[in-house]
Parts: structure tokens; sequence; C-alpha cells
């Protein structure tokens, strides 16, 4: 399984799974770089993963149900509320490769999405169950916000953590929580 990030708007990366001809997507925001990749590689758009509600994560779903067929997963009952109540998160990976989370706005390296409709303890929470993950974990954003939050926390030490040539997934779980303010003791 390759993880392909498509870059849209901004600061915004779609995530694409692909698994020789079929690919999966995560928050499409955007249909028209997903459709240009899926035609550039040949390949066949599956499913539509959505990690919550807003328009920057879903705007691009209904044309690529029209364009391709493809199914959509999204909130259910499984979840874990901070940036929204129904926001979810995603965990794929194949025996020989380290796990990818897809994260949505919950985390990012040095912040977590704003809370609009969960509590500052249900982001705990939900942090708390992310630093669990194993080190190795690559971690995939819905958006780039690095540089921005490094500066609000006031951590320009550690601008080398930053990712160049963004959008892209970040090198893994374990530097993510060590930039992260809520995982500092």
């Amino acid at each position: 399984m390759k993880l392909i990030p498509v870059p849209a708007f901004d600061d915004y990366c779609i995530w694409m799974l692909r698994d020789g001809h079929r690919a999966l997507v995560v928050d499409p925001g955007d249909a028209k770089p997903v459709l240009e990749d899926l035609q550039n590689e040949g390949l066949q758009l599956r499913g539509i993963l959505v990690a919550h509600c807003h328009p920057d994560h879903t705007r691009g779903i209904d044309v690529l149900i029209n364009a391709t067929g493809a199914s959509v997963f999204g909130p259910a009952n499984e979840r874990v509320p901070d940036h929204t109540a129904d926001h979810m998160v995603y965990i794929a990976g194949v025996r020989s490769e380290a796990p990818s989370l897809f994260c949505g706005d919950t985390f990012f390296i040095s912040g977590s999405g704003h809370l609009f409709e969960g509590t500052p303890q249900q982001m705990l929470v939900s942090l708390s169950l992310l630093a669990e993950l194993p080190g190795a974990t690559r971690v995939c954003c819905a958006h780039e916000y690095t540089l921005n939050n490094l500066e609000i926390c006031g951590r320009r030490q550690n601008r080398q953590l930053a990712i160049r040539g963004l959008p892209g997934p970040m090198p893994s779980a374990a530097r993510a929580k060590a930039a992260h303010p809520f995982f500092q003791h």
C-alpha cells in the first residue's frame, strides 16, 4: 500500500492510499487534484474516508462519488470527540510497514484543531489515546500548520521539526509527540 499526499488549497493535504490500481482518499476537500491523480496514475477510487463534516474536508465528495461511484465512510458511533463532536481518526497499514494515522484536525506538530464542539477534557482524552500509538506511526494531518504552531508555542528552537516540501506525512508519532505542547512534562 502506497501513501500519496495530494496537495489542495494553501495548507491542506488530501491523503490517497494506493493498492495496485485501487485507491481510497481521506478528507477530499477538493475533487480536482484527486481526479487528476486518479487519471494520471490509472487508479480506480473505491472509497472515501471522512474525518468530520467541515467543508474543507468534504467539499469534493459529491463530485468524486458522481465521477467514480466510490463509497463514503465517516463519523458514526466510534469517534474521538474534540475538534467536532463527531470527529473520526483512521489507522491504516500493512504488516510490513509502520501504520499511518489519518487524524484530520485532531493532531498537528505542536498543536491541535480548534475546539468547535468538544471540550478541552475530551481533546486531552483523544490525544492521550493517540499518544499510545507506536512511535513509528506516520501521522497524516489534514492541514500543515507546523511553522505557525511552533511560533504560537514560542518554540523556535524546534523549527528543525518542520516538514520541508509540504504537504507530507510527519516522520513519526514519536517526533510529533516530542513537539506537541500537550505531551510535554
